[in-house]
């Protein structure tokens, strides 16, 4: 094992780093590595792995879509690879690219790309298809923010080298039902139109997630409902899954093929089992479309199994670390994914359990669950800053039931199907109840139990603390006192963010894409000016930005939320942040009024002061019809000679009633203000009087990556660039902190892209 864990410490470096280093220098690490095989074997494994690593990484840069492809025409061919999940106004899917052409010419770029097709003319699509497809397309880019989910990450480590969407074009046409390179691409989009035909309404959500891996059924709701009863690991295909099919799987063969003894002469019990239990998985694995985390599954079951195929004893430490190098050799930006550090850390903490004195079977089971929660909570709170209080008591009884009976019996129900359509769908109606009946408990559970712990941002030490208590509670080394483990794991729970001292504020304006979200706070008080976009049904920056960075920061309350205008990509996450964290005013048009808030309109000559810091609205004055973006919320917030001036969407013509009507006041007032700059940095906005006026040290952008738009136009960043501005965006930079004091003005921004650089984030 600590040979696994120096290879696993030299994969883990690399991924840390902004650059990668010259492939010349990763080959001679790589030869020093071996020569250091023989005499110091774990600084050659930890160079071996960051050598391996690099390497690996440099190949996968290379196949990057090249700049000059970015968002013009291109025709492909290939095959779609995923199934597709089908939205009210588009359909996304993963495409396998075959060939890529530009005006005729051929594009040297065979990648897997993940595509959106618009319109209600769109065709059904099905897995395992080629298609002849006009496209547009990206590198792949995500929001920046602490706190969210890293989607350029995500992108990276499931191997996806671009993102973008199908053109409305008469080029597009179905080439081919399927070929023979990817069987199981048509096996499981068959699996998946008899699963819905056959299985009720109910519960086909559950059903398809835990057999094909096909979780788009799940809502926000559902999703919100596994994470407080921390059960979504078990809607999720994983080595839980894969591991107790193969496990029935061997019980099964061990068993029957010991009745005869004919077949043990043949071929002893044990290695026959173990061949079943592959196939079996591996079977399973199909149903899923190999996705990462079950190929990850099938490697761990491979090296766990390797032993009985051989005849050979292997003690179940050395399984494990030899399960982890062959991930990480198939693939070492696996260690990217949370569901790689939960599982190898569940496992470890499973063995660590076994390896304490033995007792019953409950107690040892009891044992088993509390290391897994040991193990793995300081984890998710690092991952995901959420702890469920429901964990324990709830996966006591979910685990063994979703292991034992749900899981075993829809895999047996989707093999009939496959085979005898008439008995499958007779299954499927038999114990589709069961399924239903296990939503309705996880329900009953978390409408009775504690609601999810929501922790902001914790240091690594207080995380690696609390990791060595759990190791101290549960050591079979029997250490004393062992409950100092515990005073190691309290400041996990206890820790509070540093908040900005009295006379300060902090200002964050957050990566939403084409929208604006800014949180700015005091020592004591939080308020949040917009909310970010709603960009469909299913997605909009309120759950998907915004709430996680308040719980980041450890906002548990907002004072003031103030809505500049109603616009969609203003106030498309308005109710998701309602509904995440208590709000004791809201400002902003009538329209936007919620049922139990205290709504007030937004008029220019407010002020409230918090903790030192003044707050005045600007704009616009009560009475005054302005059009849509002219009737923005103007803010100032001031701490000494340090301001901030929020702008939302000002255009020109709010610009000028601004400037005139405080006249010769506007320059004593805002002049060396930061600045928002007005509607995201459209040609419409910052005229050059106001950005003569204003004579801002900084500029900030929010707008988004590649935007339809054209926003920010160049000539407003020049303009503002030649008045002495530096001029931020977050598509560029991501989050944008900024500490503003009252003596010594405003500090140093901190970008959350730089600050968090790696090699595979677009340039």
């Amino acid at each position: 094992m600590p040979s696994a864990i120096a290879f696993l410490l030299g994969v883990l470096l690399l991924q840390f780093l902004p650059e990668l280093p010259a492939p010349l220098w990763l080959w001679l690490l790589l030869a020093l590595a071996a020569l250091l095989w023989r005499w110091l074997a774990l600084p050659g494994l930890f160079l071996l792995g960051f050598a391996y690593a690099g390497l690996y990484a440099s190949w996968g840069l290379a196949q990057q879509l090249p700049k000059t492809h970015e968002s013009v025409d291109l025709l492909a061919q290939g095959q779609v690879l995923s199934l597709p999940t089908r939205f009210e106004r588009r359909t996304r899917f993963e495409f396998q690219l075959h060939s890529l052409q530009r005006d005729g010419k051929s594009i040297p770029f065979q990648a897997k790309v993940r595509l959106s097709w618009y319109g209600k003319q769109r065709p059904e699509l099905r897995a395992g298809e080629l298609w002849q497809l006009s496209l547009r397309l990206k590198r792949p880019h995500g929001f920046a923010n602490p706190g969210g989910f890293d989607y350029q990450a995500w992108l990276w480590q499931q191997g996806i080298r671009a993102t973008g969407y199908v053109r409305t074009s008469p080029l597009n046409q179905r080439l081919q039902a399927g070929d023979g390179l990817r069987p199981w691409l048509g096996l499981r989009q068959g699996l998946a139109d008899r699963l819905r035909a056959a299985a009720p309404a109910e519960a086909q959500g559950l059903l398809a997630a835990l057999t094909l891996g096909d979780r788009s059924a799940f809502d926000q709701r559902q999703w919100q409902l596994f994470r407080q009863t921390g059960t979504n690991h078990l809607v999720a295909i994983s080595g839980l899954h894969v591991g107790m099919v193969a496990g029935l799987l061997l019980l099964l063969t061990t068993w029957l093929w010991r009745r005869s003894a004919w077949l043990c002469q043949w071929l002893a019990a044990p290695r026959a089992a173990a061949l079943v239990a592959l196939l079996g998985a591996a079977l399973y694995a199909a149903m899923a479309g190999f996705s990462v985390p079950t190929q990850r599954a099938l490697i761990m079951l491979l090296a766990l199994l390797l032993p009985l195929l051989l005849g050979r004893q292997l003690r179940p430490w050395r399984g494990l670390g030899l399960a982890l190098v062959l991930v990480l050799l198939l693939d070492p930006r696996a260690v990217l994914a949370p569901g790689f550090i939960l599982s190898f850390a569940a496992v470890a903490a499973i063995l660590w359990a076994l390896a304490l004195h033995r007792g019953t079977w409950l107690w040892t089971l009891l044992r088993m669950q509390f290391a897994v929660l040991l193990a793995i909570s300081p984890l998710l709170i690092l991952l995901f800053q959420q702890a469920s209080l429901l964990a324990f008591p709830v996966n006591l009884l979910a685990v063994p039931w979703f292991s034992l009976v749900l899981v075993p019996l829809a895999f047996v129900a989707l093999l009939l199907l496959l085979l005898a359509p008439a008995l499958g769908g007779w299954l499927l109606g038999l114990i589709a109840p069961l399924y239903s009946l296990s939503l309705e408990a996880l329900h009953w559970a978390a409408e009775r139990g504690p609601e999810l712990v929501e922790l902001a941002e914790r240091p690594g030490w207080v995380i690696a603390m609390a990791c060595l208590g759990g190791l101290w509670l549960l050591s079979p080394l029997r250490l004393p006192a062992s409950y100092l483990g515990l005073l190691l794991i309290w400041p996990l729970f206890t820790w509070r963010v540093p908040q900005p001292a009295p006379g300060q504020f902090e200002v964050s304006m957050l990566d939403v894409g084409q929208g604006l979200a800014v949180l700015v706070q005091t020592a004591n008080h939080a308020l949040l000016y917009d909310t970010g976009a709603a960009f469909s049904a299913s997605f909009n920056a309120g759950s998907a930005v915004v709430v996680p960075f308040l719980r980041y920061r450890g906002v548990g309350r907002i004072q003031r939320l103030l809505i500049s205008h109603p616009a969609r990509d203003h106030a498309g996450g308005l109710d998701p942040v309602l509904d995440a964290v208590p709000v004791d005013h809201l400002l902003a048009d009538a329209q936007l009024a919620r049922d139990g808030l205290s709504l007030e309109p937004c008029q220019a000559g407010r002020s409230w002061h918090w903790d030192g810091v003044g707050f005045h609205l600007l704009h616009p004055q009560p009475g005054q019809d302005w059009a849509a973006n002219d009737s923005s919320c103007v803010l100032l917030v001031e701490a000494g000679t340090s301001r901030l001036l929020l702008t939302g969407d000002l255009e020109r013509g709010g610009e000028s009633a601004l400037m005139e009507r405080l006249g010769d006041g506007f320059v004593e007032r805002l002049s060396g203000a930061v600045v928002q700059v007005g509607h995201h940095g459209s040609r419409t906005s910052s005229s050059p009087t106001w950005v003569e006026a204003l004579a801002a040290p900084l500029a900030l952008v929010s707008s988004g990556y590649r935007n339809p738009f054209g926003f920010p136009a160049k000539e407003v960043v020049e303009r503002w660039r030649q008045s002495g501005s530096r001029v931020l965006n977050t598509a560029e930079s991501g989050t944008i902190r900024l500490l503003f004091d009252p003596v010594l003005g405003v500090g140093e921004p901190r970008l959350w892209r730089q600050q968090r650089r790696r090699h595979w984030q677009d340039r």
